[in-house]
């Protein structure tokens, strides 16, 4: 019998990744889903920002909170260590330096982070 596939979706506390975490869980007999950050490691599901995919409040749980494993991509080792750990099948790479300031005060860094 053929597993789920497993699907790592880093910077999973940010808005996309959030959105893309939360769907996913939605088919847990489908999908092995895991979700990285680097500073917000619980987040909540289902609340008044990120309504229910179907936009009907009435049948979605209230605030669900996802514990998220943390991971800094920018060290190589420890990103390593964590794709060979849980082997995922597919990545979902929505981690990112979204705000500008601190892009420019760390462009070398950021650009790493988003680019490469």
């Amino acid at each position: 019998m053929k597993s789920n596939p497993t699907i790592l979706i880093t910077g999973a506390s940010g808005m996309l990744g959030r959105a893309l975490h939360r769907l996913l869980n939605n088919f847990p007999d489908q999908y092995n889903v895991i979700g990285t950050g680097l500073t917000r490691l619980s987040v909540d599901h289902f609340h008044k920002y990120y309504p229910p995919p179907s936009g009907d409040d009435s049948t979605a749980p209230s605030a669900t909170t996802v514990n998220l494993h943390y991971l800094n991509l920018l060290d190589h080792a420890a990103t390593t260590e964590f794709l060979m750990k849980h082997r995922p099948d597919v990545i979902v790479h929505c981690a990112a330096e979204r705000f500008p300031d601190a892009f420019e005060k760390n462009a070398e860094e950021s650009y790493k982070l988003n680019v490469e």
